[in-house]
């Protein structure tokens, strides 16, 4: 009990004042940040079935439907390609295809590889 009555409570607020949690994570998948990825427009082709899926499940609040036919449903992101977004996509199976960015799509297609070669 006698740590208790020295216990001060301190003015100081934890985060500043001046950090915006929002602001700061606006564009990202998840709570991975601090790197070097910029937010980017990312195009996404889903099979119908999967594409009714994450309508109803957004991937993230930037998401916008841009096409919608037998063959799949494309939605548009404005989003940073961070680790874990990378491993939501992958996540995925033959069920998306990232359209753009480029940069993105060799980075999938090239873990995808990867991936393959292990059961080789």
């Amino acid at each position: 009990m006698d740590r208790i009555r020295n216990l001060v409570i301190s003015k100081y607020k934890f985060p500043p004042v001046a950090y915006d949690v929002h602001r700061e994570f606006r564009d990202s998948f998840g709570i991975i940040n601090g790197t070097d990825e910029e937010a980017e427009e990312v195009i996404l082709s889903f099979t119908p079935r999967e594409g009714r899926y994450v309508e109803s499940l957004p991937l993230h609040h930037s998401q916008e439907l841009v096409l919608e036919n037998n063959r799949e449903i494309r939605f548009r992101y404005f989003i940073r390609p961070t680790y874990d977004f990378r491993m939501e996509l992958l996540s995925f199976g033959d069920q998306v295809k990232v359209l753009e960015p480029a940069d993105l799509k060799k980075t999938i297609m090239k873990q995808l590889q990867q991936a393959l070669e292990i059961y080789k």
